[in-house]
């Protein structure tokens, strides 16, 4: 009689189920690319964003699931993970119709599947409390995620909330699947290979852990109450990013196999280049010009967030192990 699976044993098999969807989802990414979506002006910035729930995600929520297999937090990671790549189709689905009723009905799958992982990540807080800044940031991820998902719900249901127009409401789903949920989570990566390898960086880790979780929330409330608040958490946001790339630099030489290397020096290199935009187009809001349009920052600032910071970064810390002592 074979004995039950152990939580371990469980976790390695979902574990084996995301890297398998990753994949999967990065066939599905590019045959969408070729598809004709109908809102034309937004065409770019929505195919950046289905990068999000076809491959981000999984590969993000893989990496956080390495903290801690109990069984119920477990059970939160195992049906959120059969529940994905369900939701994240539906959600493609939504951009073939117009705004409105049936397009958002279309995203209450992916917004479930958020507020799932956003209860998975409150849940991991109210357990291992804050002693842990890696563990923090993996469950700041989780929680900011379902932002994400509700600004999805509202740009595809048509809605306007306080007063602002699409495509600002699609970047809310953007940034908080990108910046907000990708950031913590390669932060919280770096965060526990320098708690066992490097216990000198722990004090500018926990900057850039603080500056990664509060900044996303301080720039959406910087949107709709104050331009010099946007602009001050952007500079905030860009130094902590930043940051987070002299030390992923400086871990590069603790990490094998090569290609975890180069995809972490690719991570890093896009981080100040992305930044230096993001903070001359809020600087650009602040002052009422327009320095960097929206397309321009779609086709610079978004490319070089979703594939070199977000997909290099993950990718990196998905095939990185410590170097072996000669």
């Amino acid at each position: 009689m074979t004995s039950p699976k152990t939580p371990e044993k469980k976790l390695a098999s979902l574990q084996q189920w995301n890297d398998r969807r990753a994949i999967l989802g990065s066939l599905a990414w590019l045959v969408l690319l070729f598809w004709e979506i109908p809102s034309e002006p937004f065409r770019p910035i929505i195919k950046l964003f289905l990068l999000a729930p076809w491959v981000m995600v999984p590969l993000g929520i893989r990496l956080a699931a390495q903290l801690g297999p109990e069984e119920k937090i477990l059970s939160f990671y195992r049906f959120g993970s059969l529940l994905q790549p369900f939701a994240a189709l539906f959600a493609s689905l939504s951009f073939l119709l117009p705004p409105g009723i049936q397009g958002g009905l279309l995203t209450i799958p992916w917004l479930f599947f958020t507020l799932l992982m956003a209860l998975w990540g409150g849940l991991r807080i109210f357990r291992g409390g804050l002693s842990s800044a890696p563990q923090t940031c993996f469950s700041a991820g989780l929680i900011l995620l379902s932002i994400g998902g509700t600004g999805l719900a509202l740009s595809r249901f048509g809605l306007q909330p306080f007063g602002f127009q699409e495509p600002i409401v699609l970047l809310v789903a953007v940034h908080f699947h990108f910046t907000a949920f990708v950031a913590p989570i390669l932060a919280g990566a770096a965060g526990c290979f320098i708690e066992s390898e490097w216990p000198a960086a722990r004090c500018p880790f926990f900057i850039v852990a603080l500056g990664v979780i509060a900044t996303p929330l301080l720039i959406a409330l910087g949107f709709i109450f104050s331009p010099l608040l946007k602009i001050v958490s952007v500079l905030i946001l860009a130094a902590s990013l930043c940051l987070l790339a002299v030390l992923q630099a400086f871990l590069l030489r603790k990490l094998s196999p090569w290609p975890a290397k180069l995809f972490l020096a690719l991570s890093s290199a896009s981080i100040f280049a992305g930044m230096i935009l993001a903070v001359i187009y809020a600087w650009g809001e602040l002052r009422g010009e327009v320095l960097v349009s929206i397309p321009e920052m779609a086709k610079t600032h978004g490319i070089l967030n979703s594939l070199g910071f977000s997909l290099c970064g993950l990718l990196a810390w998905r095939i990185a192990r410590r170097k072996e002592a000669p």
